[in-house]
């Protein structure tokens, strides 16, 4: 199946809208983030985004399997704390580290973003870091599935701690999937690990998949807070609320 790309990101604007929050995005390089977040921190992010960007490049070109892995792998090389994340979270579920890649940037900018506001929703090409003091909701892009664009996730207040929303695709987006699924979405108490659970739980997804008891037996093996998988018609949802929203 040939998956198909797409820029426009429709969840972009399902976010809960709350005043005296801004909405913004930063881009750098292979980076496009849409934040919100108490004020404009726009310098702060481009500054993170620079150090961040520069530390996976040197890393790279010190670790030629670094880029392309599939699995994880071991490696005595010295790893910055970006690198690092990666690699921790990719060994929870033996998927290679850039499968972090972007959960690990929300995480990080959101954990900076933290020390200077109450609320930061960070969403970086589906993958989401979030503490707020208000209710959320996230939308869900499926690509052609019926489900797409109509249902969203509740997100409870977090107050002291953040969570992690993250979505891999076998049909839609430039990231690889050895799966079918429409939208894999998991929930975890960090983005980079959310990251790497949804790269997993997607590459699992094939024809024939119960994917009602594969998304159970998945989140509870891997102690994660929840999760979703859509596949065309077909909807699985286990320890999250959804919402209609259109």
């Amino acid at each position: 199946m040939e998956k198909k790309e797409y820029v426009e990101r429709f969840y972009r604007n399902w976010c809960v809208k709350e005043e005296d929050i801004q909405s913004y995005n930063v881009k750098y390089k292979e980076s496009d983030l849409f934040i919100k977040s108490d004020k404009d921190f726009s310098k702060v992010v481009v500054d993170l985004l620079r150090e961040l960007h520069k530390d996976i490049i040197n890393y790279s070109s010190m670790d030629p399997r670094f880029l392309r892995a599939l699995e994880y792998y071991e490696t005595d090389i010295p790893k910055p704390y970006v690198v690092q994340l990666m690699f921790d979270s990719a060994k929870r579920f033996n998927v290679g580290p850039m499968a972090a890649v972007a959960g690990a940037i929300s995480q990080i900018v959101g954990e900076k973003l933290s020390e200077y506001s109450n609320t930061v929703i960070i969403e970086n090409g589906g993958d989401i870091f979030i503490k707020s003091y208000s209710e959320t909701t996230i939308g869900i892009f499926a690509g052609e599935s019926p489900f797409s664009e109509r249902i969203g996730i509740k997100i409870a207040p977090t107050f002291e701690s953040s969570i992690g929303i993250c979505t891999s695709s076998g049909t839609v987006g430039p990231s690889k999937s050895f799966g079918i699924a429409d939208a894999a979405v998991i929930l975890a108490e960090r983005a980079a690990l959310a990251d790497a659970a949804a790269t997993a739980l997607g590459n699992l997804v094939q024809m024939k998949t119960d994917i009602k008891e594969l998304l159970e037996d998945f989140v509870n093996k891997h102690k994660l807070i929840g999760g979703m998988i859509i596949r065309g018609t077909e909807l699985a949802v286990y320890k999250v609320e959804i919402l209609k929203i259109s």
